[in-house]
């Protein structure tokens, strides 16, 4: 009965001071909720192992030479298999392009070329038949193929009789030998696995097999930086590695998360922006709670007078703090989990993949609900038990005769100044980042690829099944007649890399430079039809354009960027003048044996420099563009210039190519607009979490020091009704209350401008800033903060100035 009464008499309470209840519950709701969701993100990505089967041990190694990553080749993989001690496991796999066809109608799917251990590293296994063993990755062997549970799920309508049938793949024929589990999910979940049917003994260095990803499992014992030092004495003592003698051979180890995530720095700038909203919830909801102790100091010292048991003041204050925690933390967690679904929905609306990788995916489970739950229960003793256990230990006489002057209200005064202090300094700092952030992504945002990219659709042929030279031209030319065809086309050209899309790129050497290996200029290779220039809206600055005659018959021609005429030849015009690629293994670039080097290209015109994926980076990499007739890469995109939606384009795209050749479907068909929110997804959602974390830091600042300052003007509403009284002018009476608020301030900036400023160099650093406008967030971020001190301290104290002398001496 007693314990109810509690519950009841708490709940009276709460709906008494209605405005501070729900104030509270929201501060603790949004600096909980924010910080589990930012957690929930860390440990999903950078703290949980994969989903492999003993996911921890799970490395991933790639080579670097001299300094530039490189992908793993088969050499490289074999070498480590035979001498590494460090690893009982190891596998290689890269992806592939794959079409399946009935004859009527193909299909485009990403394959996975394996080889080694890979079924055994990643958990795949078979629901019906097997899995690719390494009897069937010898070379010369039959052609098999393993098809992944959704692949056979929608494309066979799940036959219980797949195994040992023929398919047909990239127009060959292969026998299904498995059908994975609907749990295996590696790469991704629609894939074929198809055994890599090469060897390193067959090849030469120069022709061997680049692997995309080469994954190992450490033995019991074995640390990462273990296997990385055992590797790299491996390369060390390999030069018959090496492409050139001159170069330097590493490893690049990372756990396999590590890799499949990239950096994490602004994953991890986020979280400790989280922590310091965290903090300032905190550091809230201990001044409102504070302020509520301290003006119920009257009442606690009379029920006290009056013979209450000790016990019974804290247990009624506890619950007052039960019910207050426990909401905020209910809707912490709900809040938690809407931003992880709303986050993945987001993302997946902005990506170009038919499925999410399932590495990346968040969810919030039942750890980050436990660790909400964890916090809840230490607020409620820190805002609930500390607070009722100081109160029930005053001194009644002395509070009754003046609360305000007592050790304990003046304890509690100096502790929430305190408190302000800080949420000035955490404020301050996390706007200034964030304002900072928000100026040179924007920035990035705005500088966009250097051509209009609106009204752009494109998709992606692959055609490695037409012979090198004519066969290929041939086809693309009748593409690009039937696809200028469609309605609501103004033009349509060929080109191999969009500038939406990253670029592969060659080091170049001028003619008569003589460089070096280290002195060559490193600039992305774009091929390119005739009309592409016209197409896209990329203006000729000298020289020409690409015509017809320029073919494989006629001299190797290029076009480069202003940006490379400027490297390779400054001051100097680029027309007639000559240079050369140097191509290493793979499609990386190493000097080696003049046996790798291209023929002379002379330079016939200047454009402007278009960004390739760059637009975030601080240095663009120059462009250099040559003919498609005398190149014939084997994956080209159609782009076509549309009149209105180019997305209504997407279909009839499809339609047009299949039209052509029905074995050859178009893939990765999306506008230019969509695939630039996918490139820029990442940092949009950094940029708009900073600026959400900065107004929360702000209205939290705004709140904590309303709720310091109010409670302060009230105990002190006698003093000013004196004053009042005694002559002296309000003007007075407000300077005299706003120089407290000054000191508060004062010490808030000095600690919270330094701060904000070396946070905001972590983007300074990592951005490339166009100009110098992000130095107006470092005036502007103190005016917001000063003006909210201002008016969280002159809205309660005009409050009290309203009143007369009289009734302010009359104030209890």
């Amino acid at each position: 009965m007693n314990l109810l009464f509690d519950i009841q008499y708490a709940i009276r309470n709460l709906f008494k001071s209605l405005s501070f209840t729900l104030l509270t519950i929201v501060v603790m709701a949004i600096g909980l909720g924010a910080s589990l969701f930012i957690t929930t993100a860390v440990k999903h990505l950078a703290w949980e192992p994969m989903y492999f089967p003993d996911g921890d041990r799970i490395i991933n190694i790639k080579r670097r030479i001299n300094n530039e990553w490189r992908q793993t080749l088969l050499h490289d993989y074999q070498k480590i298999k035979d001498e590494v001690k460090s690893i009982d496991l190891i596998s290689g796999h890269s992806k592939t392009t794959t079409v399946l066809s009935d004859g009527y109608q193909s299909i485009r799917y990403q394959g996975t070329l394996v080889t080694g251990d890979f079924f055994k590293i990643t958990g795949v296994t078979p629901l019906l038949g097997r899995v690719i063993t390494d009897a069937d990755q010898v070379p010369g062997g039959p052609p098999v193929v393993m098809l992944s549970y959704q692949i056979w799920q929608n494309y066979f309508n799940g036959q219980q009789d797949i195994i040992g049938k023929k398919i047909k793949i990239n127009q060959q024929e292969h026998e299904v030998v498995g059908v994975a589990t609907q749990a295996s999910a590696h790469p991704i979940e629609k894939t074929f696995w198809l055994p890599l049917k090469k060897h390193a003994s067959d090849l030469t260095l120069e022709k061997s097999a680049g692997l995309q990803n080469l994954n190992a499992r450490l033995k019991p014992g074995f640390s990462v930086n273990q296997a990385r030092e055992e590797i790299n004495r491996i390369f060390s003592n390999s030069p018959e590695l090496l492409t050139a003698p001159d170069q330097k051979l590493t490893a690049r180890v990372f756990t396999e998360k590590r890799s499949q995530v990239g950096t994490l720095d602004l994953l991890y700038t986020l979280f400790a922006a989280s922590l310091c909203v965290l903090s300032l919830c905190c550091i809230n909801v201990a001044n409102l709670l504070l302020a509520r102790s301290n003006s119920r100091m009257n009442e606690t010292a009379i029920r006290l007078a009056l013979g209450a048991p000790r016990a019974k003041l804290i247990g009624q204050t506890m619950w007052e703090a039960v019910f207050i925690c426990l909401l905020g933390g209910a809707f912490a967690i709900f809040l938690a989990g809407w931003g992880v679904e709303s986050t993945m929905d987001y993302f997946q609306s902005r990506s170009k993949m038919s499925e999410f990788p399932k590495a990346m995916r968040l969810s919030l489970g039942y750890e980050e609900v436990f660790i909400g739950i964890a916090i809840t229960l230490v607020a409620v003793f820190a805002t609930g038990f500390v607070p009722a256990w100081r109160s029930s230990k005053c001194d009644f006489n002395s509070i009754l005769k003046d609360g305000s002057k007592t050790s304990l209200g003046k304890q509690t005064g100096s502790v929430s100044r305190y408190l302000v202090g800080t949420q000035i300094t955490l404020s301050c700092m996390l706007m200034i980042a964030a304002g900072v952030l928000f100026i040179l992504i924007q920035q990035g945002i705005a500088a966009g690829y250097g051509i209009t990219i609106h009204k752009f659709i494109s998709g992606k042929l692959s055609i490695h099944h037409y012979p090198y030279g004519h066969s290929r031209v041939a086809y693309l030319n009748r593409v690009l007649a039937e696809v200028t065809k469609l309605p609501g086309v103004e033009a349509a050209t060929l080109v191999s890399r969009l500038p939406t899309e990253y670029s592969p790129a060659q080091n170049l050497e001028p003619e008569g430079a003589g460089w070096a290996y280290n002195d060559f200029v490193r600039s992305n290779l774009v091929e390119m039809y005739p009309n592409a220039f016209d197409t896209l809206g990329i203006s000729v600055l000298e020289g020409r354009a690409f015509d017809q005659n320029d073919n494989q018959g006629s001299q190797k021609v290029a076009i480069i960027s202003q940006l490379l005429a400027d490297k390779l030849w400054p001051n100097e015009s680029p027309l007639g003048k000559r240079v050369r690629g140097y191509w290493g293994v793979r499609g990386y670039l190493d000097k080696g044996s003049q046996a790798q080097a291209d023929k002379w290209t002379t330079v016939v015109g200047v454009v402007p420099q278009i960004s390739h994926r760059e637009m975030f980076d601080t240095e663009l990499t120059p462009n250099m563009y040559v003919p498609y007739q005398q190149s014939n890469m084997a994956t080209m995109a159609v782009v076509l210039k549309t009149h209105g939606n180019p997305d209504k384009l997407k279909a009839p795209l499809a339609k047009a190519v299949l039209k052509i050749d029905p074995n050859t479907p178009v893939f990765d068909c999306f506008s230019l607009t969509q695939q630039d929110k996918e490139n820029r997804a990442s940092h949009d959602f950094i940029k708009w979490m900073f600026a959400l974390f900065a107004i929360a830091a702000l209205v939290m600042a705004a709140t904590g020091i309303y709720g310091m300052m109010s409670n302060h003007i009230r105990r002190r509403t006698q003093e000013i009704g004196i004053r009042r009284a005694l002559g002296v002018p309000d003007a007075a009476i407000i300077r005299l209350i706003m120089g407290q608020s000054l000191k508060q301030l004062a010490i808030g900036f000095g600690l919270g401008l330094p701060l904000g400023y070396l946070a905001s160099k972590i983007f300074i650093d990592k951005f490339s800033a166009q100009s110098l406008l992000y130095t107006i967030v470092y005036f502007v971020v103190p005016v917001i903060i000063a003006s909210v001190v201002f008016l969280a301290t002159i809205t309660p104290l005009m409050r009290v100035l309203r009143q007369t002398p009289a009734s302010a001496l009359r104030y209890e």
